[in-house]
């Protein structure tokens, strides 16, 4: 009826005696106007205007119906390839579904003129509606429509579209409506361009999957609130009508497809495309040291009702980036905590943080659901033993332990050095020569832990005349982290107040042994609110015990250093303590048998 916007509802209409049935929100068109012929590839004969069409500056009196989607108006077009526009083809184009189409078995391709009735001034009505201040009043309506018309070698793919020219004199408008629209494999471009693309306009979905099938971005929306209708302005001076392209900025990949829900735009996972671990949106987290980065599917979350602008973690400044389909968030030390919280459970130390949005029922988010929270954290285990093989170089071991999936990582190294600055390690690939009673400097250092949040704590470091840590026959060297008072020659130097711990002791050999071992008991303590360091004065040795678990096994080297001449007095250990004496050489194999890691 006049003054109504056609919607997507069955609409009757009553011109010249005849009832016309009209398609959601096409125009009427069966059994009226002149079929084209049925032609693969081909094209109507010239087809006269009653009425001037001005096509951005180009006034046209004549037009060409393409059976393959398109219309153009200097001459026939046969191509059955479409373009992407823009082409700077030099032709101007209207194309409301180019494509290779045949019409030789089924279907009809219709075109008709109007100048007067019903249909005139439905369109004056439509126009008027979504163009309010221009006071539009068609003298002349063209409408072509391709009613059920298959693609090419493809049977049971009847599409249906239109598209209307219309013009008042001084305005002119290209309508493009769309109806069933079957699917298929082959590209689709809609839209039009100049002969000189300096005006064009690119449906969005054209050239995707997006422009076919049920859910075909034509059909189901639109740039004047009408699904399946697109309407554009293009007369002299019109840079036609603005629509920015919601899918193009949100760049959904191969396996997402564009559509709206709830009318927000989104990406939806590919009908074909696997949803792994649906239940938590496909995450994935990486931890390294006080870093954390989890992800999630962007397409999962906006089909389970979240748009992934709206989600943040705890700090609300901190949204996440799309990359490559995925929504990721990211933590750090380094002035991007994001509401990042520290905390030790007795068995692990955690790094913790949540994935949240508020759900705005009038707003941005389409869930119904009030809020969503995604909680993640990189999880240290408390105790672990670390191992590696004894090859890696005999003056710096080093241990690098890849923890499971979601869990941190870091890396345990000690070197032997030659000074007490710690600044000359040995540096030797050859076997190690050292003097018996000469001091052995020993630094065991943590990597990849927050400097600021984490130390190492040499627990307990013992020796043994063989590579066993349980072997009956040991001797001490530091003991609940403070040294050994039977052996005066052993000092720790730095404990538990940064991730390096620094001990020395003077070197021995076990008598009738020629070789040492040496053990440590690394625990990790997290700094704040606990005092990570032993009190070693007399009377006051820390005796701090854990009742912890162990996790793996294993064993770290270094060395070898040969003992030369057996020197023995009936004592557990030997040190020679003359200057002047022949000095004996030993062999040094300094063994981190296990790992823990400790927080108060």
């Amino acid at each position: 009826m006049a003054g109504q916007i056609i919607i997507p509802v069955l609409l009757l209409l009553a011109t010249g005696g005849v009832t016309i049935q009209a398609q959601g929100p096409l125009y009427p068109f069966q059994n009226v106007g002149t079929t084209s012929p049925r032609d693969d590839d081909g094209s109507s004969p010239r087809i006269t205007l009653q009425e001037s069409f001005n096509f951005f500056g180009q006034n046209y009196s004549q037009i060409f119906l393409n059976n393959n989607g398109d219309l153009t108006f200097d001459a026939p077009w046969s191509s059955y390839i479409p373009e992407q526009f823009p082409r700077h083809g030099g032709r101007d184009i209207i194309a409301p579904f180019w494509v290779d189409l045949d019409n030789t078995l089924n279907g009809d391709i219709r075109y008709i003129q109007h100048s007067s009735g019903p249909v005139l001034q439905q369109v004056s009505d439509d126009i008027n509606a979504y163009f309010p201040a221009l006071s539009f009043h068609a003298n002349w309506v063209f409408i072509a429509t391709w009613h059920e018309v298959p693609y090419i070698g493809e049977s049971g793919t009847e599409t249906t579209f239109q598209v209307v020219l219309t013009t008042d004199g001084q305005f002119s408008f290209v309508l493009m409506n769309y109806g069933s629209i079957a699917p298929t494999s082959r590209p689709v471009q809609a839209g039009y361009d100049t002969a000189d693309s300096s005006h064009h306009f690119s449906i969005p979905g054209s050239m995707t999957n997006n422009a076919v099938g049920s859910n075909s971005f034509f059909s189901l929306h639109s740039n004047v609130n009408v699904p399946g209708r697109w309407v554009f302005r293009v007369d002299q001076g019109s840079t036609g009508y603005t629509f920015n392209d919601p899918c193009e900025e949100l760049h959904c990949t191969e396996y997402e497809r564009c559509g709206e829900r709830d009318g927000v735009y989104g990406c939806f996972c590919d009908e074909d495309h696997h949803r792994p671990n649906n239940e938590s949106y496909d995450s994935n987290i990486t931890c390294s040291s006080s870093s954390g980065i989890m992800s999630i599917s962007r397409c999962q979350l906006f089909e389970a009702g979240f748009h992934s602008s709206a989600l943040h973690l705890q700090d609300e400044s901190c949204n996440g980036t799309i990359q490559d389909g995925r929504l990721v968030f990211h933590f750090d030390n380094d002035n991007h905590l994001c509401g990042t919280t520290l905390r030790s459970n007795g068995t692990h130390f955690l790094y913790e943080n949540t994935i949240h949005g508020d759900v705005d029922t009038h707003g941005v988010l389409i869930s119904r659901q009030r809020t969503i929270n995604l909680r993640f954290c990189c999880v240290y285990p408390l105790e672990q033993a670390l191992s590696m093989s004894v090859g890696i170089s005999p003056m710096e071991s080093i241990v690098d332990k890849k923890l499971p999936f979601g869990t941190g990582s870091y890396r345990l190294k000690m070197t032997p050095y030659e000074d007490e600055d710690f600044l000359t390690s040995f540096s030797t690939n050859a076997i190690i020569g050292l003097e018996i009673n000469k001091v052995l400097f020993v630094e065991v250092k943590t990597e990849g832990v927050d400097e600021d949040q984490l130390s190492t704590i040499l627990e307990s470091c013992w020796a043994t005349p063989v590579n066993d840590a349980d072997h009956p026959v040991r001797w001490d060297l530091i003991d609940s982290q403070c040294p050994n008072p039977a052996d005066g020659t052993v000092e720790v130097i730095k404990n538990g107040v940064s991730t390096a711990a620094r001990f020395s002791f003077k070197m021995f050999t076990f008598t009738n042994h020629t070789e040492i071992y040496l053990h440590c008991n690394v625990h990790l303590c997290l700094l704040e609110n606990n005092n990570c360091t032993a009190d070693c004065s007399p009377g006051h040795q820390n005796r701090r015990r854990r009742d912890v678990s162990y996790h793996d096994s294993g064993s770290l080297s270094l060395g070898p250093l040969v003992l030369g001449e057996q020197q023995t007095n009936g004592e557990l250990i030997y040190r020679n303590g003359a200057s002047d004496h022949l000095t004996s050489i030993v062999t040094l194999i300094v063994s981190l048998l296990m790992t823990r890691i400790w927080a108060n």
